[in-house]
């Protein structure tokens, strides 16, 4: 049986959407001088040898886990009390992981599982996760951007090029796990998340961070720093053009991408899309949500790839997957030409013969397309093109000199 460790706080990030970008998002806030002890966030484990491997590690200090629903169907923290539970979302579901119902079912569990000195932070906007609070362990504490009644929102909220400004409003008074600082009423934001995605990311890591006691000047210090993770929503400029990564599993996630481009100034957009083994169904959606974004947005071109050169034979895309993308977009009258792929390398290299000063390139899909950013980087500095991106200790927002310029 895995221990409950009793000297710092352990802290749960579960939902469907979001987890990594605010359990990385709290570690960020919480790595500094004087919060107690060493700690971190770790993404989804697979096996209770390994949490228990883990726990063992960090014992010492907090910590910050990933709870998948995978994990969960597994009863893989089954009897692990957290001080600290964060659901971000519960809807839409990932259908493809368990039924709807156990899904829900799975969630309501384990929040009823924080114990009562605990406290349960939750996704106010989104109906499905604010149900939970019915059942939820510990204290609730609600946050949200559109929900009157949370006890944490944002207003002023500001798209920028790089991110967006807003300030975080506090209603009543917090419960605390950490040390009490004092009433808040309201403090400023600068992120370099782009969308609103990115300020209910903010939400939850900031919401968290003041229930473990953490000031809120070092919080807006912290988050104004915070430059993402890798392939979520990176943006890189290249000269005068931009570059977006992201993994973008979905139709939603896709509707993320999309939602965070709305500050940007851009001429056409080139999408590049990695087709996995056995998503056609996804492929299909994916396509029928790029045909509504057509309405909104100068969709150029569209190149398809398995990414044939980085991945193995097993994990190939057919032309199963191929079809499904292909056929969806005709029957819903896609305008945009669609070229297909073998290569990523060839992908990338017929693209680059289309693009000028002003496009934005999406690179979107999984595993094959880890490498597309590093191709288009070297690709523009053999053209001669401006600047490569900025490097991991530049930040981008200083890079383009737009955000904060005093």
């Amino acid at each position: 049986m895995v221990q409950e460790r009793k000297k710092h706080p352990m802290v749960a990030v579960a939902g469907t959407y979001g987890k990594s970008m605010s359990g990385f998002l709290l570690q960020h806030i919480l790595q500094r001088p004087g919060y107690p002890g060493e700690g971190g966030f770790i993404e989804s484990l697979s096996a209770r040898k390994i949490l228990s491997r883990t726990l063992s590690c960090k014992a010492a200090g907090w910590l910050g886990l990933e709870v998948s629903v995978q994990s969960l169907n597994k009863g893989l923290y089954r009897n692990l009390p957290f001080d600290l539970g964060i659901l971000t979302n519960l809807y839409p579901p990932a259908r493809d992981q368990v039924p709807w119902a156990r899904y829900v079912t799975l969630h309501r569990n384990f929040f009823a599982a924080v114990p009562q000195r605990g406290v349960s932070v939750i996704n106010a906007d989104d109906p499905q996760a604010l149900e939970i609070m019915d059942v939820a362990g510990g204290k609730p504490v609600t946050y949200a951007l559109n929900y009157s009644r949370a006890m944490v929102t944002a207003k002023n909220y500001k798209p920028l090029p790089m991110g967006s400004s807003f300030e975080a409003v506090v209603r009543g008074e917090l419960p605390r796990l950490g040390s009490w600082h004092g009433d808040i009423s309201s403090f400023p934001l600068r992120l370099m998340l782009p969308g609103e995605i990115g300020v209910y990311t903010a939400l939850a890591a900031v919401t968290a961070a003041l229930v473990l006691g953490v000031r809120e000047e070092v919080i807006s210090q912290r988050v104004k720093t915070f430059s993402g993770i890798k392939r979520r929503l990176e943006l890189f400029p290249a000269g005068d053009i931009f570059l977006l990564d992201d993994t973008a599993p979905c139709s939603l996630a896709l509707q993320f991408v999309f939602n965070s481009l709305t500050p940007l100034r851009f001429q056409r957009v080139f999408l590049v899309l990695g087709m996995e083994k056995g998503t056609t169904d996804k492929l299909a959606n994916i396509a029928l949500e790029l045909r509504a974004q057509e309405d909104k947005h100068p969709l150029a071109e569209i190149f398809l790839t398995p990414c044939s050169e980085y991945l193995p034979p097993a994990m190939k895309a057919s032309q199963a997957e191929k079809k499904a993308f292909l056929n969806a977009w005709q029957e819903a009258g896609g305008r945009a030409p669609v070229a297909v792929f073998d290569s990523l390398v060839s992908a990338l290299q017929e693209l680059s013969l289309s693009l000028k000063d002003g496009d934005l390139v999406l690179l979107l899909g999984g595993r094959g397309m880890n490498d597309a950013r590093r191709l288009m980087s070297l690709h523009i500095r053999e053209e001669g093109g401006s600047p490569a991106f900025p490097g991991q200790a530049e930040s981008t927002a200083e890079y383009l000199g737009l955000l904060n310029p005093s």
